[in-house]
C-alpha cells in the first residue's frame, strides 16, 4: 500500500493534466472498493484472505487513497 502510494505521489507531474479532480475522486473511490470488500468479508469471518489477495488489494488501496485525496484537495483549492 505504502509503496504504491509513494509511486503515485512521485508520478504526479507525469499524470497531473490527465485526470480532472472529479475523475480522480471517482477513480480513487473505485480503487478503494476491493480493499473494503476484502476487509469486510474477513472481519465477519466469511473467508480467510491469501497473501496474493492482500498484496493486490494493498496496491489498489495505495493508488486509490492518493487519487481520492488528490482529487478532493484540488476540488477544495480551486
Amino acid at each position: 500500500m505504502y509503496f504504491t502510494g509513494v509511486l503515485m505521489i512521485l508520478t504526479f507531474p507525469l499524470r497531473g493534466e490527465l485526470l480532472s479532480p472529479t475523475l480522480s475522486i471517482i477513480l480513487g473511490a473505485g480503487l478503494l472498493l476491493p480493499g473494503g470488500i476484502d476487509g469486510t468479508t474477513q472481519m465477519f469471518g466469511n473467508r480467510e484472505s491469501t497473501n496474493l489477495l492482500r498484496v493486490i488489494t494493498g496496491l489498489l488501496l495505495g493508488m486509490g487513497i492518493v487519487l481520492f485525496v488528490e482529487g478532493v484537495l484540488f476540488k477544495l483549492i480551486g
